[in-house]
This record gives C-alpha cells, sequence and structure tokens, in this order.
C-alpha cells in the first residue's frame, strides 16, 4: 500500500465522502497527494470520510464524475425493509434478518450476520467430503459468506472493512464499476446541508419524509413539487449535527437544483419567522 503523509490543512479541505457524494465530483485537494494526478475514464477511485465511517466509489464516464453510493451498495439486498433513515435505525432494522443489507445513501452502512447464520456456516462439511459438483458450489459459496461475515463490522460502519469486502465482491462476480452502477438506475438528484440556529424547530413523520411542525412548510413544500412532473423532496434534521437537509430528486439535474434551492428559502423563512 502507497500512501502520504501531508502536514498541510489544505489536504482537509473541500475532500472527504460527503463532499464527493453531495458535489458529484472529485475533491479538489487529491492533487496535494499527486500532482501528476489526472482523473482518467474508469478508474476505480474510492473517498473515506474523516473518521473512516463513510465510503463512496466514484469514477469518470463520458466526461463526467459518477459516483457509486449507499444506494448502489444496498442494490446488492435480497431483504429489504424500508426503515426510518439515520444509523441507529437502520442498524436496528438490519438485526431482524439472518443477513441484514443496510447502507445510507452517504455511504455509511454495513452488512450484519445473525449470530446462528455464523454459526452455520462455520459448521459446513470441508470440501473434500463432497463428491460432487454440486455440492462443491454450495461449499465455496458458504466459505465466500463466511469471509464476509468476517470482514464487515457487525457493530458499525467501517469504511475500510466495506472497502475489502466491496472489493471481494466485484473480483467476484469481474464487475467493472460501470457494470456495478447498471444494476439498478436512480433519478438525478441534489441535496443541501443548511446551518441553522435550532434544527430541532423542524419536525418530522415518523418516516422523515413530511414535516409536521412548521405546520404549513409542507404544503408549501407540496406546491413547490407539483410544478415538477414525477419529483419528490423532504426537509428533515439532521440526526447528527446542527443543520437541516435538504434532498430532491427529478427527471433532470437542472429542475433538482432548482427544487432544493426553492425549499432552502422555504425553510430560512420558516425558522426565522
Amino acid at each position: 500500500m502507497n500512501y502520504i503523509v501531508i502536514k498541510n490543512d489544505e489536504s482537509c479541505g473541500d475532500c472527504g465522502a460527503d463532499y464527493v457524494y453531495i458535489n458529484q465530483k472529485p475533491h479538489e485537494s487529491i492533487h496535494l497527494f499527486d500532482k501528476e494526478f489526472e482523473f482518467q475514464a474508469n478508474q476505480r477511485c474510492v473517498s473515506f470520510d474523516g473518521d473512516a465511517d463513510r465510503i463512496v466509489y466514484f469514477y469518470k464516464q463520458d466526461e463526467k464524475c459518477t459516483v457509486l453510493n449507499g444506494d448502489h451498495m444496498t442494490v446488492l439486498n435480497v431483504e429489504f425493509s424500508c426503515a426510518k433513515t439515520g444509523v441507529k435505525y437502520l442498524h436496528s432494522a438490519a438485526k431482524l434478518y439472518d443477513i441484514g443489507i443496510y447502507f445510507e445513501a452517504n455511504g455509511h452502512g454495513t452488512v450484519l450476520f445473525q449470530p446462528s447464520v455464523s454459526q452455520k456456516l462455520a459448521e459446513v462439511p470441508q470440501e473434500k467430503e463432497y463428491d460432487n459438483f454440486k455440492n462443491r458450489l454450495q461449499y465455496n459459496s458458504a466459505q465466500k459468506l463466511v469471509a464476509l461475515a468476517q470482514i464487515f463490522n457487525q457493530t458499525g460502519s467501517d469504511a475500510l472493512a466495506n472497502l475489502l469486502a466491496l472489493e471481494l465482491i466485484l473480483n467476484e462476480l469481474k464487475f467493472t464499476l460501470s457494470d456495478w452502477n447498471k444494476l439498478a438506475t436512480f433519478l438525478p438528484h441534489c441535496q443541501l446541508k443548511l446551518n441553522v440556529m435550532n434544527k430541532e424547530l423542524i419536525k418530522t413523520s415518523e418516516s422523515e419524509t413530511e414535516v409536521i411542525s412548521p405546520p404549513e412548510l409542507q404544503k408549501c413544500i407540496d406546491e413547490v413539487l407539483s410544478h415538477y412532473e414525477g419529483a419528490r423532496a423532504f426537509i428533515r434534521p439532521s440526526g447528527t449535527e446542527n443543520v437541516v437537509r435538504i434532498y430532491s430528486e427529478a427527471k433532470d439535474v437542472k429542475s433538482c437544483e432548482e427544487i432544493c434551492e426553492k425549499l432552502k428559502s422555504l425553510t430560512l423563512k420558516y425558522l426565522i419567522s
């Protein structure tokens, strides 16, 4: 592994998983690490956040940066449970399944194996005990699950562990990032973080998809969305920072950005008043 240590405050600016995810582009400080770096087509890139519990992949395709975020990681799910956003809710939901896979869109997440599953996998007989091809395939599949169970962090999100596991999966499937990206199609989206004096002034429904206080704010959101076909958006207070998160998705990037800006203005209006 090659690494470079740079004692320079600039190296921590405009970078990290969240920066890449929100801005849909490589971090600006990358040239501090490699002055000769050039973002090449289909070059596999990965970004962690500061405490290494988030991970996003990104690569250059058709002259633009394509980001593979937590939503793309969640596509690997066999079982999907719609849970309230936020790690403490998703983690609890994932534990209900034998193998629970959860990732927030920002790349925070993990894969959980119930102890009973890990025990069953450990009891799989050795390969030499199998005398036919079908059973050898079953054995090999079980061994791959054993490996994944040992890599994924069972207590919380671990970007390095997730990187190793995802690389193992991509290698096993012989997938390029482009192949991975084709597993699902997502609408263009946009999100903003709005610094506020008191995020608690905004209350949402249990699913965090509707604002219930201030009561008129959700009506204004619905009015904005009515002018964009097939658009969706929500405003919610962050669970970890004193900010309000604004998210929108629509048929094109321009519409997403317009919706976010309008919801930003509405949020400021209601929080100030």
